[in-house]
């Protein structure tokens, strides 16, 4: 029993990566059903709506009476190819699937309406009072936050001086006892070895305490996600299809498509009257990257930290093998 333990221990340590790598793909897969289920459907319907464009513009350069009737302009249909009404048809089930939104209104009318609403509600009086009111209340609440942090700083440095400081003194005290064994500069002897005292050079418990976690803890789990990084490099095509469901997720490919669909709509059209419903459906494929923001943001970040890092690392083994080759070289 113990054998095939150490064996299953072995195994997962040596393939970890295909493991945890599987588990990520699985979870973007799940991701494109629950998180972003409109994303293929978009990505045909641009496709298609690139496809009328050429269709159009094609009948307008040699004068054929078209028979195409570009579709760009039109709304997305959020219900077409939605991954999650598919899924949960599987099971006989409703989806519970919403529709993104955006704050800008959908037609050109609209928002002149609200745009001009707007403005006559910033230069109305009473508004301008409940906005003086909203800064009172935070400045309040600022004022609060501060009255009880200040008690609890001195209260928590109180009691870092109390217990802390007097570990310190403590032992300063017992070096203290073991200099007044040293006179003009010369080593007691104990009675009983007749060894020079040596004074005793310990670590406190905070400092401990932050070793045992950082070697333990922080070091480990850092130098585990390095590994996995520089492992998931070594195969392009992993990283490649996550960049490609990425790009798909976040409707990437989509928004280029419907840009070139009503360009070449645009060069022979001339409908600047359309131009907003553009822009609207724009907001609209950007909800899901504002739908995840923070997560992307912190992904990045984090991405960031890693890859400076490993950088860091290859400069100092790049220091070390100079090193060793200088020292070569003048041992020669």
């Amino acid at each position: 029993m113990k054998r095939a333990f150490c064996a299953v221990k072995r195994h997962f340590e040596n393939k970890y990566p295909y493991y945890v790598c599987t588990i990520i793909t699985l979870c973007l897969l799940a991701m494109g059903i629950f998180v972003f289920p409109n994303a293929i459907g978009r990505l045909i319907e641009s496709c298609k709506d690139f496809g009328y464009s050429v269709g159009y513009v094609f009948c307008e350069i040699f004068n054929i009476k078209p028979e195409i009737q570009p579709t760009m302009n039109n709304l997305p249909d959020y219900s077409y190819m939605n991954a999650q009404t598919w899924f949960f048809g599987l099971f006989g089930k409703s989806s519970p699937s919403k529709t993104p939104s955006t704050f800008i209104p959908m037609e050109w009318v609209q928002f002149k309406a609200k745009w001009v609403q707007y403005w006559k509600a910033f230069a109305n009086e009473r508004y301008f009072l409940l906005y003086v009111f909203f800064l009172l209340q935070v400045l309040y609440y600022a004022f609060l936050g501060v009255a009880l942090f200040v008690p609890l700083w001195f209260g928590i440095r109180k009691l870092f001086k109390k217990y802390y400081f007097r570990e310190q003194r403590q032992k300063q005290s017992k070096r203290l006892d073991c200099a007044t064994a040293l006179t003009d500069g010369q080593a007691q002897e104990t009675p009983d070895t007749g060894e020079p005292v040596e004074m005793p050079i310990t670590d406190s418990i905070p400092l401990r305490v932050w070793r045992w976690l950082y070697f333990k803890v922080i070091l480990r789990v850092f130098l585990w996600v390095v590994s996995l990084v520089e492992w998931i490099k070594e195969r392009p095509t992993l990283w490649q299809f996550w960049l490609l469901l990425a790009l798909l997720y976040f409707n990437v490919l989509t928004i280029v498509m419907e840009f070139i669909a009503y360009y070449l709509y645009f060069l022979c059209s001339m409908d600047v009257y359309n131009l907003y419903r553009q822009i609207y459906k724009l907001f609209l494929d950007l909800y899901a990257v504002f739908s995840v923001l923070s997560f992307v943001t912190c992904f990045v970040l984090a991405y960031l930290g890693v890859k400076r890092f490993i950088t860091y690392m290859h400069y100092e083994q790049i220091e070390r093998e100079i090193r060793k080759m200088e020292d070569f070289l003048s041992k020669e």
